[in-house]
Parts: C-alpha cells; structure tokens; sequence
C-alpha cells in the first residue's frame, strides 16, 4: 500500500467508526439509557432544578391531593403522600425514546383513559416539577456511555488498518 491510500483508508475507518456510533440503532440504545435515567429518578422522586441542572426534590403534594390520592387506588410504585408522578404509573411508563435523522426525542406518548395525552399531562407538571430532561451528572453518564461506544467502534474499524 501506498502511503497516500493508507492515509485514505485511515480517514474512511474514521468515518466509519463515526457513522456507526451514530447509527439509529446506537442512537435508540442512547435514547432508551436516557429514559431510564429519566424514570427511575423520577420515581425515586427527584427532578431536575431548571437554573443549574441539579438533582433537586420534586415539590410537595398539596394536602388536597394527598387526600384525593388516599381515596384512589394508586401505582405499588407510589403513596398518597409521594410526589414522584406516579400515581397511576401511565405516564412515566409511556416516556419513550425516538430517533430522527440523528437526534433522538424523548417524550411520553399515548393517551390515558380519561383521554387526556400523556405528553400534555408531563407539560402541566413539568411547569411545577421539572423532570422531563437530564441533569448534569446524568448527562456526563450519557456521554460516557457514548465514549465508550465509540471507542469500541474506533478500535474495531482501525483493527483492520493493521498489517
């Protein structure tokens, strides 16, 4: 080989390395830790504070609701008194994660049974208690995740560069 093709195949398993990391299916597996990230902290009844991407308290239930909610059959993921968006479950559940043209969205979908969206209900809470995004700590977790695959994907297509 030439030094010039050498070069050349260095630069195409670059970009093949780029391109498999950001491939769809790399991308949804991405999308998929986000969600996950997004439930389970949710659930353990934490959101986000908007103004520095700490993790942060979800805001108290009303006295009001903790007695609406004690008349209610509720989630096993929740209590009356727990503000953790989950009374009945449906709508940290629905949160999914899409990807389109190399981005990934991550919102929830479906309608509950009082035909209310779930993407409308997660805007009315999101207003008081911030959840539906990635703190900062998570997002470097996120990062990292990526990293690593792209490490692997960089080893394996500059592997076959060696003679």
């Amino acid at each position: 080989m030439t030094f010039k093709r050498d070069i050349q195949s260095f630069s195409q398993a670059l970009q093949d390395a780029v391109l498999k990391s950001a491939s769809d299916q790399f991308l949804r597996v991405m999308g998929n830790t986000m969600v996950n990230i997004i439930v389970l902290r949710t659930r353990e009844g934490y959101g986000m504070r908007i103004t520095d991407g700490n993790r942060s308290r979800l805001k108290p239930l009303a006295p009001s609701t903790i007695a609406a909610r004690r008349r209610k059959r509720l989630s096993s993921l929740t209590s009356a008194s727990t503000s953790n968006l989950t009374e009945t479950s449906a709508m940290l559940s629905s949160i999914k994660a899409s990807v389109s043209r190399g981005k990934i969205l991550i919102k929830p979908t479906g309608i509950r049974s009082d035909g209310k969206s779930n993407q409308s209900v997660a805007n009315y809470v999101s207003d008081v208690r911030p959840f539906l995004t990635l703190g900062r700590a998570e997002f470097n977790k996120v990062v990292d995740i990526y990293e690593t695959g792209l490490d692997a994907s960089l080893k394996q297509s500059l592997s076959r560069l060696r003679r």
